[in-house]
């Protein structure tokens, strides 16, 4: 058994070596909030600190819970109940914080981090032993902007690719460039398009003449005023 023993959170800023721009605002600076915990292992003793991180934005263009939300949630809802509790495996961590509530996804998400960190520390296992995991590497994906380079995201070897479009000044032929180029060098595409939805026909019907969009996944997450609408477009064609 394990045993929480200390919590701790250290709330930062990270300065981006590049501003990234989305279709809300331009990010130059990145609220974090590093958590660790100390834990105890009932049977040998021993103790080891975990790490983790809780990745909530500063504001809530994109989800409703800020770093703001997650630190207060963290401070009176789940600390209070995790402290000096004992559980078997990180599994059944994540029980515990779920049935202390069903919402905070990062501020969960940032303490079972550290969970796992510890009690892979104290048995001597990376996480992809603990998870089981197989193979020696794991896909990684980046985002980028219309401005970006794509050719050097994949002369970099990134496998998977999200692309954020301000679809309030799309540029449909360098759009069409862009995804065309991705698709051909057969890799996962994911766009997020931020706007209203008075273009959402005209931005669907465009994608669906792209034949070259059979056998893959876009994922368009619409916002409006007054609510978002999650669309998935597969094999269109």
């Amino acid at each position: 058994m394990y045993q929480i023993k200390k919590i701790t959170l250290i709330p930062i800023a990270l300065t981006m070596l590049q501003a990234f721009e989305t279709a809300h605002h331009t990010i130059s600076e990145r609220p974090l909030t590093i958590v660790t915990v100390e834990l105890l292992n009932e049977d040998s003793g021993e103790i080891a600190v975990g790490y983790g991180e809780v990745q909530s934005f500063a504001d809530f263009s994109y989800t409703l819970e800020n770093q703001s939300v997650s630190r207060e949630i963290l401070k009176t809802v789940l600390l209070p109940q995790i402290r000096r509790f004992s559980f078997s495996n990180p599994q059944s961590f994540s029980i515990r914080l779920n049935q202390l509530t069903p919402f905070a996804s990062f501020a969960k998400a940032g303490l079972e981090m550290a969970v796992w960190d510890a009690i892979g520390k104290l048995t001597h296992q990376s996480l992809q032993q603990m998870i089981h995991g197989q193979g020696g590497t794991v896909p990684v994906g980046i985002a980028v902007g219309m401005a970006d380079s794509i050719d050097e995201a994949l002369t970099q070897g990134y496998q998977r690719i999200k692309l954020k479009i301000d679809a309030h000044v799309v540029d449909f032929e360098n759009l069409n460039r862009l995804l065309k180029n991705i698709l051909n060098n057969n890799f996962q595409l994911m766009q997020t398009v931020a706007l209203q939805m008075k273009i959402l026909h005209k931005l669907t019907g465009y994608l669906k003449m792209l034949g070259s969009l059979n056998n893959h996944l876009v994922k368009m997450i619409l916002y409006s005023m007054r609510y978002s609408k999650l669309i998935q477009v597969k094999s269109l064609v």
